[in-house]
């Protein structure tokens, strides 16, 4: 079922991100969308980015959305990755107030308007994020929290990413001002978030949750194994390119997460007992 835009809604100059790929099923994508919709405070601008085919139902569905004005679109026809995909969408917002959203989260309420209002007070604060709810399959929640302000993220950010991506709204000029996304698999938004860490770019995040997401083996699974572990070596030779950690960390970083390549039920015990908060 579709929203309605009526006068109980009300739209905020914000342009919301939302990239689809192949594995993106209807269902998830239409819960996502219905969390966001479904709020008193919304974006003005929703900008689906799909990056190569999608299934056959979930494309019909886009159109269908598409051609009710509800969403903007843009098609790749072979996919790019998400870097790529996520820097021709900041070049294609309409707004300055960019936020981002995985299409298999659902955006808790308020989340836009707490966010939108926070930015608009505080002109020297150029990204926000907060807090991601995990619920597992015996519906057990995990909270994900990190450093708030941005002396705690400078610090944290040397060893492990400090903002939950899905969570984000950032201000466009200054994410231009450090080039935009590029391309990094799996840690495309790392490197967005240290590049503006070394411009001197504030990020701060606040004590709200403002997305939930439902965690599977596979969470796990894609967190992990040699392919992983491989893109994290190469994402800790940028950084150390850009000057942002020592030859020193570089190594500490790179032996730290040799637990990525260990049997999966380690990995799983990793990241539920030492990077979670219940």
């Amino acid at each position: 079922m579709l929203i309605q835009r009526d006068e109980k809604k009300i739209f905020l100059k914000i342009s919301l991100i939302i990239p689809v790929y192949i594995n993106t099923t209807k269902k998830n994508f239409i819960k996502c969308f219905l969390s966001v919709t479904n709020q008193k405070y919304l974006p003005k601008q929703i900008l689906v980015c799909i990056d190569g085919p999608i299934k056959s139902s979930l494309n019909k569905y886009i159109i269908l959305l598409k051609n009710k004005n509800k969403i903007d679109t843009f098609y790749k026809e072979e996919n790019i990755g998400l870097g790529k995909i996520l820097r021709e969408a900041v070049n294609k917002s309409r707004y300055n107030l960019i936020a981002r959203l995985d299409s298999d989260d659902i955006c808790l309420n308020q989340r836009f308007i707490i966010q939108y209002k926070f930015l608009k007070r505080n002109r020297n604060i150029h990204m926000v994020g907060g807090w991601i709810n995990e619920v597992d399959k015996n519906k057990i929640i995990f909270k994900k929290i990190l450093p708030k302000s941005f002396k705690e993220i400078k610090k944290y950010a040397i060893f492990r990413n400090p903002i939950n991506h899905p969570t984000v709204m950032f201000r466009k000029n200054k994410i231009l001002d450090v080039g935009n996304y590029e391309h990094q698999p799996f840690f495309e938004d790392y490197l967005l978030w240290i590049k503006l860490i070394k411009n001197n770019k504030k990020i701060v995040n606040l004590d709200y949750s403002f997305v939930q997401t439902n965690i599977d083996e596979n969470f796990y699974k894609r967190r992990s194994g040699l392919v992983y572990y491989l893109m994290f070596v190469k994402f800790q030779l940028k950084i150390y390119s850009l000057h942002f950690t020592s030859a020193y960390l570089l190594i500490i970083n790179i032996f730290l997460r040799l637990i990525l390549i260990l049997p999966f039920p380690l990995n799983k015990l990793f990241y539920r007992t030492i990077l979670r908060n219940e």
